[in-house]
């Protein structure tokens, strides 16, 4: 007899790639901020199943795209929003419905059920996978990682800007982050009376924030950058360079966007940089990729121009002509 675990909120049997339709629009917005692949999953869910990293390549099919359909398997704090079971109602829930999961893969794994679980068996069959954590919150990071070290798993987890606050912490965990560049907007204190409901620790974030990137490299944390959950693109770029004005160094900013995020998924010897061997994605700008400035002229993907701002360089015989001052710069 085959099934499905009885606990439905655990979405463990779910894979990106049967769910995978390449969106040509977002891509755009990506290619035009400078991206090459993206590292997906579907969003639902405690357990959630497998990613799929895909190449933003419009000119190529799905079989050029699909740089690796099992590429992670992701877990969070969130219950599903498709499934209708109501448990759990709090964070303690879900952090009990985690722990009760793993006990449950190590029993069905030592051969000791009567019936065959589809569930349990793709979370084991995916244990050697990237483990990724949504935790998206300084203290939900350290819980992500205690329920990891409890279960010999190291998460790389998905941060929530705030690891600034607790940075021994969070350093301590030997975990990889992946952070998000969504800073809080300024508040509104013009009017005095509305002004008086804004807190001195909202203030306070609001002003470290952007620091939160500075802190993790100072202190030895690996780290790579997303714009996830941000609601403009444009916002990506304007608050990578605000993080840089914050103290972030600049090498720092380029391996958290390429060499890093590459390492995390076990992808090095194929993104993240331009060597034997690797998918040649890079760009080509007007100087400094993190200068205000700077006009992103051509990005390239699997050796594929997705994108061109200007009629002036050719390719002859492998030969890139460029405009004057034009750099190429490597991304992911």
């Amino acid at each position: 007899m085959k099934a499905f675990t009885g606990t439905t909120i655990l979405c463990r049997e779910n894979d990106a790639i049967s769910s995978f339709k390449y969106d040509e629009k977002a891509a755009k917005e990506l290619i035009e901020a400078g991206f090459g692949a993206v590292n997906s999953h579907i969003h639902d869910g405690i357990a959630r199943g497998t990613g799929v990293l895909i190449a933003l390549n419009d000119a190529g099919t799905d079989a050029d795209r699909v740089l690796d359909d099992s590429s992670a398997q992701y877990f969070s704090l969130e219950k599903s929003v498709a499934k209708s079971q109501s448990y759990p109602t709090s964070l303690m829930g879900a952090l009990a419905l985690l722990r009760q999961m793993y006990s449950d893969a190590n029993w069905y794994a030592q051969g000791k059920a009567s019936t065959t679980d589809r569930s349990l068996e793709a979370l084991i069959k995916n244990k050697n996978l990237v483990q990724i954590f949504e935790a998206k919150d300084k203290g939900n990071d350290l819980r992500a990682d205690k329920i990891g070290d409890a279960n010999g798993i190291q998460y790389t987890i998905l941060g929530g800007g705030n690891e600034f606050e607790r940075i021994d912490e969070i350093k301590a965990t030997n975990a990889k982050f992946i952070i998000p560049l969504d800073f809080p907007e300024a508040y509104d204190v013009s009017d005095p009376y509305q002004a008086g409901y804004v807190s001195l620790e909202d203030m306070r974030y609001w002003n470290q924030a952007p620091t939160n990137p500075k802190v993790l490299a100072e202190n030895g944390v690996s780290f790579s950058l997303t714009p996830y959950e941000l609601k403009s693109m444009s916002k990506f770029k304007s608050n990578l360079m605000k993080a840089i004005e914050y103290g972030l160094p600049k090498t720092k900013a380029l391996e958290a966007l390429t060499t890093i995020p590459a390492e995390i998924l076990g992808k090095s010897n194929e993104l993240g940089s331009l060597k034997k061997g690797a998918f040649a994605n890079f760009l080509i700008t007007s100087g400094d990729i993190f200068d205000k400035s700077t006009t992103l002229y051509e990005n390239w993907v699997k050796e594929t121009k997705t994108l061109s701002t200007i009629r002036t360089s050719r390719i002859f015989e492998g030969i890139i002509r460029l405009p004057q001052k034009a750099k190429p710069m490597i991304f992911p």
